[in-house]
């Protein structure tokens, strides 16, 4: 099975630049170590990129209670210090 076939959304949320097209403009000889590891770099990072977001899609329900979830707790623990860091204690005298 392709990767493609995978994952049919690849395409429409694919990075704007491959490394295929770095290698159309750059040429397989013209590549320096920089562009090389570079484009080795990319790789990894479309590949990384893309499995993690079919396991978010795949697992969307709980990904969405997760982030609601912290979400709540975030509201609650910085809602419960507003007025006390924020705003100090003022001495009128």
């Amino acid at each position: 099975m392709k990767e493609a076939d995978a994952v049919p959304f690849q395409a429409d949320l694919s990075v704007a630049v491959s490394s295929e097209e770095v290698r159309q403009c750059h040429g397989p000889s013209s590549e320096g170590w920089f562009v090389h590891d570079f484009i080795g770099f990319f790789e990894r990072l479309q590949l990384t990129y893309s499995v993690l977001l079919e396991r978010v899609i795949r697992y969307r329900g709980r990904v969405v209670t997760a982030y609601l979830a912290v979400s709540a707790v975030t509201l609650v623990v910085v809602g419960s210090q507003v007025g006390r860091e924020i705003f100090p204690a003022v001495d009128t005298g």
